[in-house]
C-alpha cells in the first residue's frame, strides 16, 4: 500500500490532481477473480449486475466487501472534519447519482466525494458504488 500525505500530490486524476484527494478500494474488477479471492480464503465479493456508466451497461462485475464501505465512511468522515471535504455526491434532477463526466468535478471546482468516471469518460471506476447512498449513511 502506498499512503502519502494529503500535503503532496498524488497522480490519480488527471486534471485534479492538486485540488483532490485520491482513494483507491482494491477490487479486481472482474467476476472470474472471485475463484483467486476464495483461494485465498475469502469470501466472494458481491456481483453488480445494473452498473451503467457514460451510458452504458456494463456487464457483471465485482462489488465491494462491507468492511471496505465501512473504512471508506470511515475515512470520508474523517476528511469532512479534517480538511472540510463535503459529504455530497453529484446527483441528477431525480436524486440519483450521476453516472458519467461532471463538469465541477472534471474542472477541479467541486467539493464532494466523485468517481474516477465523473472527472473522464477513460474510466469506469468504482462503478456499482451508489455514493448517494454511502455519503447517507454517514
Amino acid at each position: 500500500m502506498l499512503f502519502r500525505s494529503t500535503k503532496h500530490i498524488a497522480w490519480h486524476a488527471a486534471g485534479v490532481n492538486e485540488k483532490s484527494v485520491g482513494v483507491e478500494i482494491s477490487n479486481a474488477f472482474y467476476e472470474k477473480f472471485n475463484a483467486t479471492y476464495k483461494q485465498m480464503g475469502l469470501d466472494n465479493r458481491p456481483v453488480v449486475s445494473d452498473s451503467v456508466v457514460h451510458g452504458e451497461h456494463l456487464k457483471p462485475h465485482l462489488g465491494f466487501y462491507l468492511v471496505q464501505l465501512q473504512a471508506l465512511k470511515a475515512l470520508l468522515k474523517a476528511l469532512n472534519i479534517g480538511m472540510g471535504l463535503k459529504l455530497q455526491t453529484p446527483k441528477d434532477s431525480k436524486g440519483n447519482p450521476v453516472n458519467t463526466v461532471v463538469n465541477e468535478v472534471a474542472n477541479g471546482s467541486y467539493n464532494g466525494v466523485v468517481h474516477h468516471y465523473q472527472v473522464t469518460r477513460n474510466k469506469i471506476d468504482s462503478a456499482g458504488l451508489n455514493l448517494v447512498k454511502l455519503l447517507e449513511e454517514i
